[in-house]
């Protein structure tokens, strides 16, 4: 088994000239045509809703604004439906009026190009039949690792997603009596709710799916769930992020390299956690690998597809995070420069791949607008009131969080510590190290060695360069721009983007250190060492005990009570969900439901 030195990796562009194939007479004029014809046909269709909808100026919504009233979640929607509606007009009419500068630009119509940016790997390995049996076996062990979380306790967000997005809930009143019938949420709410900034939409929308199916077999009422038909979109989800993880490092021309993240991956507790929660995590734990390998197949490619596939990955990674929108946009920016700095030694396949990149990004973009618009105003409204300090404790939480799966120090020992006044620093010399030795040695020492070696070895790979540093620059573009006084706070798992790219450039480290024990024992079979020793060092670490998110939670045997503003929130084992409203609270002007 050879070793991954950067002196020996396959896909160097030294001498390597990239082309575009000839244009032939056939040619493109009929595929514009089309083209056209379907951004006028959208536009004709667009303007016809818009003129006959009511208007954001003169609806029961302008009404309530004029005499200072808030608007109702369905007025609120209708509005930013209405203004999404004409930027979408506006952005179709500018793609019809510019069609014969970007068709002529990304070649439409013409044949497709050979090669892109990138040069071609040599000497890749191939693809065997041991390597699937590899991959199957890494499934069945995520598979058995994600298993027993599918039917635990409901968590608070999870319940928020249920009730306020969903499926709804039971209204009580004072004494604890159903007081009218359940209430079931309209579909507009699952896609669109957002008073909590909160929704992930497009995990409501399947959730939703799988949830009524339960109820349609099982002929469960409709405001009661299975917690397994709940979770089980982020559970294929995360599954399926395995593969696509393990497709992406096999992309590098080194399949072991890819089932090493997978493996990683699939017994990582965060990985763990958040692919068996019902949230939207699971989903970016998937779309982020899954851009990442299309957007460098279009630079290795310059194709078509490859580019529609990396623009509709990041249409559901945003989808299912708004919050990604930090890994969103630095890929891009990242994807840009890189594009731009090759437009000299690439000047026919630069000014293509940037046309493309552009086309489908910004026809993603499009598609994202009406789906996002409507929830804005709603999660503004709320994150004014939620603040928060990402200090040297919130720091060391998320690299260990990320880096070991484990939330340590724990938010109760943590947070008494930040209210007494005392630095950080203290905090690690007095109550960190020694009592979790092996974990900070792990965090301080195993982790960064790990992600340094992975980085010069990834670095290397031709195409890659803007996806590494779009890796690295997204969660610190996150922490930045959160880090004032008056910015909402940053949860640590609202980061989750950067877990796949983290266990990849781990990967890595460990395949080429696995490479070199081989050169130098002269046995194939030792390559194999550094990864069970990290794995060995790795799960001792996730044993039971506090902070850790693998065995954090329990058990219900009976319900989960939460407060969310003026009510108590009780979920019972069977999804219903109860509503109580608190003690000394009023039912008047309460904008929760």
């Amino acid at each position: 088994m050879a070793t991954l030195s950067a002196s020996s990796r396959p896909d160097s562009t030294f001498g390597y000239k990239p082309t575009v194939p000839p244009p032939t007479p056939d040619s493109s004029g009929k595929r514009r045509r089309l083209v056209r014809l379907a951004l006028t046909a959208g536009m004709a269709v667009l303007g016809v809703v818009l003129a006959c909808a009511e208007k954001p100026w003169a609806g029961p919504g302008a009404r309530h604004l004029a005499k200072g009233r808030a608007l109702r979640f369905e007025e609120i929607v209708d509005i930013q439906l209405w203004w999404a509606g004409l930027s979408v007009f506006i952005g179709l009419g500018l793609m019809l009026a510019l069609s014969g500068w970007w068709m002529k630009a990304a070649r439409v119509g013409l044949p497709e190009p050979g090669i892109g940016l990138a040069a071609p790997l040599r000497n890749a390995k191939p693809w065997t039949r041991p390597h699937s049996w590899a991959l199957a076996g890494i499934l069945l062990l995520g598979l058995a690792f994600r298993l027993p979380r599918m039917d635990r306790f409901m968590e608070r967000d999870e319940q928020d997603t249920v009730r306020r997005s969903m499926i709804g809930y039971v209204p009580l009143d004072r004494e604890g009596k159903p007081e009218g019938p359940p209430v079931v949420h309209p579909w507009s709410m699952t896609v669109w709710e957002c008073a909590q900034s909160n929704n992930p939409f497009l995990f409501s929308i399947a959730a939703r799916v799988t949830a009524r199916t339960w109820q349609f077999l099982s002929g469960a009422p409709p405001w009661s769930v299975s917690l397994r038909a709940l979770r089980l979109p982020s559970l294929i989800a995360g599954l399926l992020g395995l593969a696509a993880l393990v497709r992406l490092g096999k992309m590098s021309g080194d399949p072991h390299l890819g089932l090493v993240a997978g493996l990683l991956a699939a017994v990582h507790p965060m990985h763990v956690e958040y692919s068996t929660q019902a949230r939207g995590y699971g989903m970016v734990l998937l779309f982020v690998p899954l851009a990442m390998a299309a957007i460098w197949q279009g630079l290795r490619t310059g194709r078509w597809s490859a580019w529609w596939a990396g623009a509709a990955a990041l249409l559901g990674l945003l989808s299912a995070n708004p919050g990604s929108i930090y890994a969103a946009v630095c890929l891009g920016v990242f994807l840009t420069i890189f594009i731009l700095a090759k437009w000299r030694s690439h000047p026919e396949t630069a000014p293509l791949s940037l046309a493309r990149w552009f086309i489908a990004s910004g026809t993603a973009g499009l598609i994202y607008l009406p789906l996002i618009l409507p929830a804005l105003p709603q999660a503004i409204a709320f994150l004014k009131t939620m603040k928060g300090s990402l200090d040297g404790l919130w720091v060391l939480m998320t690299w260990s969080q990320y880096g070991a799966g484990i939330c340590y120090p724990p938010m109760e020992i943590t947070q008494p510590w930040a209210q007494s006044g005392k630095d950080a620093m203290d905090f690690l010399r007095q109550g960190y190290f020694s009592t979790e030795p092996v974990l900070a040695i792990f965090l301080a020492i195993a982790i960064p060695w790990a992600l340094w070696r992975g980085i010069r070895w990834w670095r290397g790979q031709s195409g890659f360069g803007p996806l590494l540093a779009a890796s690295i620059a997204a969660p610190l573009a996150a922490w930045l721009m959160h880090r004032g006084p008056d910015t909402p706070f940053l949860f640590h798992w609202y980061l989750i983007y950067s877990l796949p790219p983290l266990l990849l450039l781990i990967a890595a480290a460990l395949r080429e250190a696995g490479g070199k024990c081989a050169t130098i024992t002269n046995r194939p079979w030792t390559a194999a060492l550094p990864v069970l020793l990290y794995l060995t060092v790795f799960l001792a670490i996730n044993r039971p005990g506090p902070g850790r998110i693998f065995w954090w939670g329990h058990q219900s045997t009976g319900a989960e009570i939460y407060n969310r503003g003026k009510y108590e929130w009780t979920t019972l084992t069977n999804g219903i969900t109860y509503r109580k409203l608190l003690p000394g609270k009023s039912e008047k002007k309460s904008s929760d439901h």
